[in-house]
């Protein structure tokens, strides 16, 4: 088995290892742990994407991590602010600041590329 495979099976290991010990806990458990969930999936596809990529030696440091990858790459990921919050703040404070843009979501009407709107209960 190459490196590349061994690494690939580590972190699929990893992710349901994640699952499975989450479906132990509580509804309420899980439901606190869905970021969580989200970024260990998102970062398995990363890797897998990357994986391709990487070199053997890279793999073989981070399988080297005694605490998992995908745990050490989200520990990693909470120290940075995160990006999506950011943009989501973002879009609806430009909405909430724009009355036009208010009245046409509130009606079903969205601005479409070429500047026309459409009615979206159609």
């Amino acid at each position: 088995m190459g490196i590349k495979e061994t690494f690939c099976r580590r972190i699929h290991g990893e992710l349901q290892s994640f699952k499975e010990e989450l479906l132990k806990e509580s509804r309420e458990a899980i439901y606190d742990s869905s970021y969580k969930i989200e970024v260990f999936v998102n970062l398995h596809g990363i890797l897998a994407d990357f994986s391709g990529e990487m070199t053997g030696e890279a793999m073989e440091n981070m399988m080297q991590e005694d605490s998992g990858i995908l745990e050490t790459l989200y520990q990693e990921w909470l120290k940075h602010e995160d990006g999506f919050y950011g943009e989501l703040k973002e879009s609806a404070g430009n909405v909430l600041a724009d009355k036009e843009t208010w009245k046409r979501i509130k009606t079903g009407k969205r601005d479409l590329e070429n500047g026309k709107k459409c009615d979206t209960a159609a």
